[in-house]
């Protein structure tokens, strides 16, 4: 599945939005442990998104601008080659933190 990336300051807006999707699939909104997504968040997004479900399941990390670079980084290959039933959201309000 194509991952999406929602730019927008209104949380509003992205709520409507994710609600629509949770509809059907399994929906997990994802937080950062500490103040930003470490290295070790995304390994065990990474984990987790590897088990086999067959329902869709989408993952939501809101915020995302807020992880760290090397963490962007570690996410990258899974973003860009997600299991079949997975699809990722990352939320953010600035562009340029991505």
């Amino acid at each position: 599945m194509i991952p999406l990336l929602i730019l927008s300051k209104d949380l509003k807006l992205i709520e409507n939005y994710i609600d629509k999707l949770k509809v059907g699939n399994l929906f997990l909104k994802i937080s950062p442990l500490s103040k930003e997504y470490s290295i070790e968040d995304i390994k065990n997004i990474k984990k987790e998104a590897k088990i086999y479900n067959p329902k869709t399941r989408i993952y939501y990390l809101e915020n995302f601008h807020l992880s760290s670079i090397p963490a962007q980084n570690s996410f990258l290959k899974l973003l860009e080659e997600p299991p079949s039933n997975v699809q990722f959201i990352l939320s953010t309000n600035n562009k340029n933190g991505l």
